[in-house]
Order: C-alpha cells, then sequence, then structure tokens
C-alpha cells in the first residue's frame, strides 16, 4: 500500500492510483478515489463540510485527496 498524498496517514493499493490516473478530469479522478474509500450508499449520506444534517467526509481523507491535486497525479 501506498501513502495517497505524502504526509497523511492514508494508504491506497498502486491498482487504485493507476485507475485514478486513467480518469480524463480531476473531478472524476476525486469520485474514483472517494469510491475507493466509500461506497456509493455511504456518499449518499455525506457532504463536505457536514452540513445540512449530513457527515462530513473524514478530514484525513479529504485533506489527502487535495493534496494528491497540489502535486498534480491526478
Amino acid at each position: 500500500m501506498l501513502q495517497l498524498s505524502p504526509g497523511w496517514l492514508v494508504y491506497i493499493y498502486q491498482s487504485n492510483i493507476d485507475e485514478a490516473r486513467r480518469r480524463k478530469s480531476a473531478t472524476a479522478c476525486a469520485c474514483y478515489l472517494l469510491n475507493v474509500f466509500y461506497s456509493n450508499h455511504e456518499l449518499v449520506a455525506k457532504n463536505l463540510t457536514g452540513a445540512n444534517g449530513k457527515e462530513c467526509i473524514d478530514p484525513d481523507i479529504l485533506s489527502s485527496l487535495i493534496g494528491k491535486y497540489k502535486i498534480k497525479v491526478c
């Protein structure tokens, strides 16, 4: 397993990183990576901030995804 983004303790398999890189847009990449960590059923009950009575996405996962984009892997 590899760190999703340096400095964060969030790990995924190399095959997931390879699959994310095949996505054509940053949005598609982010959606794919979120689906690595959460099922569609879980994602329906979440949002980025925890607003409107929904649970927020784990801050470590979210920060790792943001860090991933900053180093332009996707």
